[in-house]
């Protein structure tokens, strides 16, 4: 609807709108789906030591679907069999892969340790992965 603001309908008639900027400090946007507050997401460079904290075997319970993240280096990677889903760091727990449109979001425990993966795509919301221990 212009230069850096994009709105899309599904189809039950929600409306997701995604604005972006660009800072000083790279590329940010904000994604609003419904009347959900905005949520903001900023591109940050993971460090390697910081990409393992995520790494580990994810399952959903009602599907049984599993997914694998792994890093390498400063990369992280979801892998759900032979397909590779690079992320792209957008915070701290956030991540955005491209050739999927979706949003992984990595929740933390009272204790910080990374407990489980929400993802949401544009056919799909809050699908969630507990981390098997």
């Amino acid at each position: 609807i212009a230069d850096s603001i994009f709105m899309a309908t599904n189809g039950a008639g929600s409306t997701i709108r995604f604005v972006f900027d660009k800072t000083s400090e790279g590329v940010v946007f904000e994604e609003q789906f419904m009347t959900n507050p905005p949520r903001r997401f900023e591109k940050v460079q993971l460090v390697k030591s910081s990409s393992r904290v995520f790494t580990g075997v994810y399952v959903n319970k009602s599907t049984g679907a599993r997914l694998k993240v792994k890093s390498k280096g400063a990369e992280l990677l979801a892998k759900k069999g032979i397909i590779r889903i690079p992320l792209i760091p957008f915070g701290e727990n956030q991540f955005y892969a491209t050739k999927n449109d979706a949003l992984f979001i990595f929740q933390r425990d009272s204790t910080e340790q990374v407990k489980s993966i929400k993802v949401n795509a544009s056919d799909f919301r809050n699908f969630v992965f507990e981390k098997v221990k």
